[in-house]
């Protein structure tokens, strides 16, 4: 009979402590890109702005509505993928120790639909071969966004 007022007690009690914790899971965003923005000139221009560190975080960037075009396990709990923009670039990604996470999960069965993808960006030399890719540390269906 009383379940109105539980939910306005709990709503009450609990604003102050969700939104404190919303605060402190806040990724700072440096700025939004596409992968045909992502070139070498550009990485040279973020290299050039470090070193990062404490006093100097390295610049995170969001790829808002991208789609994943293919994603798999590597090794035993990273996700790699590849993301596409709207014009059709793609970028290489990585999210190092998701599998199993909410956001490795979300990156495996996305089939195509968009995500908001946040992260840092990284020179990766493997294989006698040079590539820049994104490392996702977080990432958003759009669709529930709101």
């Amino acid at each position: 009979d009383r379940l109105g007022d539980v939910e306005a007690f709990l709503a009450e009690h609990l604003r102050r402590a969700v939104g404190k914790a919303r605060a402190v899971h806040a990724l700072e965003i440096d700025g939004a890109l596409t992968p045909a923005s992502v070139t070498a000139h550009f990485m040279t221009l973020l290299e050039d702005a470090g070193p990062y560190g404490a006093g100097n975080p390295q610049p995170r960037f969001v790829f808002p509505a991208h789609h994943v075009r293919f994603a798999k396990i590597v090794g035993e709990a990273h996700v790699r993928c590849r993301i596409e923009g709207g014009d059709g670039a793609r970028l290489d990604a990585i999210a190092f120790r998701s599998v199993g996470t909410p956001l490795g999960e979300m990156l495996l069965a996305t089939k195509g639909m968009p995500l908001h993808l946040a992260g840092h960006l990284r020179r990766d030399n493997w294989g006698g071969r040079e590539r820049i890719e994104l490392m996702i540390e977080d990432a958003a269906d759009p669709r529930r966004q709101g």
